[in-house]
């Protein structure tokens, strides 16, 4: 039988499996059209094109890759953070939680 995986994170854990949280076939189906958009922007660079055309690939495929994580900070919010809430969880945790999550989804823009 495989093991559950737990997470944890400053006080905070969740023990739900990530496909418990999102739909991970969606998830997977959007970074596989990411894959095929960084595939394409390689292509092009073999093919010398445009840099201005590159750019506008390269940005449609961060775009993409955002909203993959999006998806993922909104799935695990609605289920770890709330069942830290419900299980009386320290609200100190929770906070250096939600913060350090805002850090690393603004730090690569």
């Amino acid at each position: 039988m495989p093991k559950k995986a737990t997470h944890n994170h400053s006080d905070i854990s969740c023990e739900k499996p990530l496909s418990a949280k999102l739909d991970k076939p969606s998830v997977l189906s959007r970074l596989s059209k990411v894959k095929g958009q960084l595939e394409g922007i390689m292509k092009m660079i073999e093919r010398d094109e445009y840099c201005v055309d590159l750019i506008n690939q390269c940005r449609a495929a961060r775009g993409a890759v955002s909203k993959v994580e999006t998806i993922i900070l909104e799935a695990h919010l609605k289920a770890c953070l709330v069942d830290s809430i419900k299980a009386g969880d320290s609200s100190e945790g929770m906070i250096n939680e939600i913060v350090d999550i805002y850090k690393l989804s603004s730090a690569g823009k």
